[in-house]
């Protein structure tokens, strides 16, 4: 079992202060990270260690310099910041929680996981390699979620031209789409961050949730990669326990509705 604290330690430092994203425009400040995507995406904070007495200001600052892009934008917050009192601020200042969206971060270590994750995968799993693919994830996606996912070929088409930082794979059931994941590589960390493994209902249950994750896994590893962190639904938390993840914290976003007024 992994050290919480050092983890914690190490997760914010790789995947919340020092992240580079491919596409996204950083801004680091010593109190604060934000990024910024291109129109129409969603632009965050994505870190922030504040004082007391600079909350407010801060707050300020964020919601002139995000409002004037037109674009909506959110502050993610973690469960291990303990920013009980930022969350308030925040919500005096228009930021609400507009849905029970909550992820709970996991992280494997990628020197110690079980053996089943690193047999090779039997079943129908392809690496996608070309952006016109992408239609067979947005597929799954549309199916096990209902909804138009249409707008992964704008976010991932571009990156996908990237050498060695997108790993996005599909399974298939008598060659049709049926479960998807995919993983990002960030430059210059031990991280290697798996998004989007979904099987459509009628398939669950049947192996392609642990062969998707065991095709990233092994490909993070070929990588050099030291950890796999996922910011998980809760459904599926004891899902990934039982490859090795361990939980260390929680998150969820509180997105900017607009100037409530309360402050001057």
């Amino acid at each position: 079992m992994m050290d919480r604290e050092e983890m914690l330690a190490l997760y914010d430092r790789q995947m919340r202060i020092e992240l580079e994203i491919p596409g996204e425009k950083k801004e680091a400040f010593p109190n604060l990270v934000r990024f910024v995507r291109a129109a129409p995406g969603m632009n965050y904070v994505l870190y922030s260690k504040l004082e007391a007495t600079e909350v407010d200001q801060v707050i300020k600052e964020q919601i002139d310099f995000f409002s004037q892009l037109d674009q909506p934008f959110n502050w993610k917050i973690f469960e291990h910041d303990e920013a009980a009192s930022l969350v308030k601020q925040l919500q005096a200042h228009g930021y609400e929680r507009v849905d029970d969206e909550y992820d709970v971060i996991m992280v494997l270590d990628l020197e110690a996981i079980p053996e089943r994750l690193l047999a090779p995968v039997a079943k129908d799993v392809r690496r996608l390699r070309q952006a016109d693919q992408l239609k067979d994830v947005v597929a799954v996606l549309n199916n096990a979620y209902g909804g138009d996912f249409g707008w992964l070929h704008q976010r991932m088409g571009p990156v996908m031209e990237i050498p060695g930082y997108v790993d996005l794979y599909a399974g298939y059931e008598n060659g049709e789409p049926v479960a998807c994941g995919w993983a990002f590589a960030y430059p210059n960390i031990e991280f290697t961050a798996f998004f989007g493994g979904t099987t459509i209902e009628a398939h669950r249950h049947k192996g392609w949730f642990a062969s998707i994750l065991a095709a990233r896994v092994q490909h993070a590893r070929s990588l050099g990669r030291r950890y796999a962190t996922v910011g998980a639904e809760p459904e599926i938390q004891s899902m990934l326990e039982k490859f090795g993840f361990e939980r260390i914290s929680s998150a969820y976003y509180l997105y900017w509705q607009g100037d409530q007024g309360s402050s001057s």
